[in-house]
């Protein structure tokens, strides 16, 4: 914090921080739009559009929390990359170790969300090719 570099840091993460809050508590038009369809009836509109409204706000409260979480932690991983850097400066090794732990994160995170086998299972000519590009290239 004394240095520049650590004020703009600081400084930084303080803006990630305001504009995270600017865009998700602005109370301006929906950008999503709803779908439209045939109304229905009268009585029984009102009580799912309540429904609706309550699961809409803890979505939006949700990925408000999830903008929080980005931006504290990514600030924390700058600080700690720097740290990794210069205790560690063989560069292109350590960023294949980070590349690969953030490749098993973002696996758990993708087996948590899609739980049924047959997504994982390659179908099209496209796919492959894409797969064998990825794993060429990385080689």
């Amino acid at each position: 914090m004394k240095s520049k570099a650590g004020c703009a840091k600081i400084l930084g993460t303080l803006m990630s921080l305001g504009g995270m809050l600017l865009l998700s508590l602005y109370k301006g038009v929906a950008v999503t739009h709803q779908s439209s369809g045939t109304p229905p009836a009268a009585a029984s509109s009102q009580q799912v559009q309540v429904e609706a409204g309550n699961d809409d706000k803890k979505i939006w409260m949700l990925g408000t929390v999830a903008l929080l979480a980005n931006c504290l932690f990514f600030s924390l991983w700058l600080l700690l990359q720097s740290r990794l850097t210069k205790k560690y400066p063989a560069l292109y090794s350590s960023t294949a170790f980070m590349f690969f732990i953030s490749t098993l994160q973002a696996g758990a995170l993708t087996v948590t969300i899609e739980r049924h086998a047959s997504v994982w299972i390659i179908t099209k000519k496209l796919e492959i090719v894409t797969i064998l590009y990825s794993v060429r290239y990385t080689i």
